[in-house]
């Protein structure tokens, strides 16, 4: 936390040791404190912390591994035509096309189920609160360096970071601040809906009761007691609809050969 907003929570328990209390705990209880001021109203403290927040983070896309596509096909022996009517050949014309027809969705189903998502190498960069937008430092990933809080549109917060969506696109932000970055953009981006709230233990606000650190829990407004999630998680990405389509295309012929057969 940054100016007056950080003495403030420190004089909340200067002076108070608690043996088991970690880097995360304070990282969570600052993120907060965060809360309950953008709750009550702004501030000068609160403005003083926008204007001073800056975030190293290492940020990393969620990319579409594709499957292999078609690509073969089974291929009548070289010069047939010469000889069309010869028995052998015949035979192998009239399969040729049906053969082919299976062996085409063959690899149609390989290719939408083998399409996977998967998380890019991450790429650091500093992230900046700034009023209307989220400024990146340098640029990554083709953002022009900002991305305006209206065009948000998914937010999530997980053990291994926080989940931004973006004109469709999917970042994972890891920093040692995700609690408090993610607050504010809440704030920031109310129209993002959220995938996953706060990590927040049942007995944490028990623990900054007992260490001297005060929560006021009932007035959250954006991050609400109800929102928050007690079991720490990592956000991994989901397979993609084609994938499930392709899944699905072979659980449909299973059960028609079970359906078949019995």
């Amino acid at each position: 936390m940054h100016g007056r907003l950080e003495d403030q929570e420190r004089g909340a328990y200067e002076g108070v040791h608690l043996v088991d209390w970690t880097d995360f705990d304070e990282q969570l209880y600052r993120a907060l404190t965060l809360e309950h001021h953008l709750s009550t109203g702004p501030s000068e403290a609160t403005n003083e912390y926008f204007r001073n927040a800056s975030f190293s983070c290492a940020i990393s896309e969620v990319l579409t591994n594709k499957g292999r596509g078609i690509q073969y096909f089974w291929k009548m022996p070289t010069r047939w035509y010469a000889d069309p009517l010869n028995p052998w050949n015949l035979t192998l014309l009239i399969f040729w096309i049906p053969i082919n027809v299976v062996y085409f969705c063959f690899q149609g189903v390989r290719y939408l189920t083998s399409t996977k998502n998967s998380l890019s190498m991450p790429s650091n960069a500093i992230v900046r609160l700034e009023p209307h937008h989220l400024s990146l430092s340098p640029s990554r990933f083709g953002l022009s360096g900002s991305v305006p809080y209206q065009t948000m549109t998914l937010l999530g917060y997980y053990a291994n970071g926080l989940r931004l969506n973006h004109f469709g696109r999917k970042f994972l932000l890891n920093t040692e601040a995700a609690p408090s970055l993610f607050v504010a953009l809440r704030h920031l981006a109310p129209g993002a809906p959220v995938a996953s709230g706060l990590i927040v233990p049942n007995d944490f606000v028990e623990r900054c009761s007992s260490s001297g650190r005060n929560i006021n829990a009932y007035q959250m407004r954006k991050n609400p007691p109800r929102t928050w999630v007690a079991e720490s998680r990592d956000y991994k990405p989901r397979p993609p609809m084609r994938a499930i389509v392709g899944y699905g295309i072979i659980a449909m012929l299973v059960l028609a050969c079970v359906v078949l057969y019995v």
